[in-house]
């Protein structure tokens, strides 16, 4: 009897082992298969053309030409942007991030305040709310020729978004990527106006390219109008 007792035992214990390092394996494949599962779902949404973070920061070269008829001058700026991630707040737009704006107008000077901003990426949607002014920028999941209202939450007239390419390559003044998404939400010109607007994100980047044109004319043939075109480009980005 005991010699049967300590061949089942040595049966039975190498079973036991078997079974453990099994339910171990499969674990650790599910765990890494979820992650997996987790991370195409963020893409094929398209979160991960906004990253954000605490402690995330994106510095722009910012050219800027700004039109004056009063004044008949046309003034051209060059300076740097940053944009750093600073705490998370409870806003009226929901959980969002506090970024903070800092301009600095060359690299000799150093990094001043500007303003505030809040940031809401959820699932669904990307936010941003400025001067009291909520801006829908982006809806998820991303779609080729997908549009919406970006003053949908705000008094603005309706102003359509619309995504134009996707997942394709793009090439900045210091940005080289594989897969970006670019954005149009104005464009519209007459003999009097020109306005356009223009946003790129890039995988795992966030928004590394923008230009805005907002020039009015009073009369047909005017040289000078009034107002601005600008343009930011993603210079560094740090996590």
């Amino acid at each position: 009897f005991m010699l049967n007792s300590v061949k089942l035992k040595m049966i039975v214990e190498p079973a036991k082992y078997t079974l453990a390092t099994f339910l171990l394996i499969t674990c650790l494949l599910w765990s890494n298969c979820r992650k997996d599962e987790l991370e195409t779902v963020n893409l094929n949404r398209g979160h991960d053309y906004f990253p954000i973070e605490i402690g995330f920061s994106w510095t722009y070269q910012v050219d800027s030409i700004v039109f004056n008829k009063f004044n008949e001058r046309i003034d051209t700026l060059h300076y740097n942007v940053k944009f750093v991630a600073e705490d998370s707040i409870q806003d009226s737009i929901g959980s969002a991030i506090k970024m903070v704006k800092y301009i600095q107008q060359d690299t000799s000077f150093p990094w001043s305040f500007d303003s505030e901003l809040v940031i809401q990426r959820d699932d669904n949607v990307l936010r941003v709310k400025q001067n009291n002014e909520t801006i829908t920028k982006l809806i998820f999941p991303l779609d080729l020729y997908k549009y919406w209202d970006g003053n949908i939450l705000n008094s603005g007239e309706e102003e359509l978004f619309e995504v134009v390419t996707l997942h394709e390559p793009f090439v900045g003044l210091n940005i080289q990527t594989d897969s970006s998404l670019r954005v149009i939400h104005r464009d519209r010109i007459n003999a009097l106006e020109r306005f356009y607007g223009e946003e790129v994100y890039a995988n795992k980047l966030g928004l590394i390219y923008k230009r805005e044109i907002d020039k009015r004319s009073t009369s047909i043939g005017q040289q000078i109008p009034n107002g601005f075109d600008y343009s930011y480009q993603l210079i560094s980005f740090e996590k």
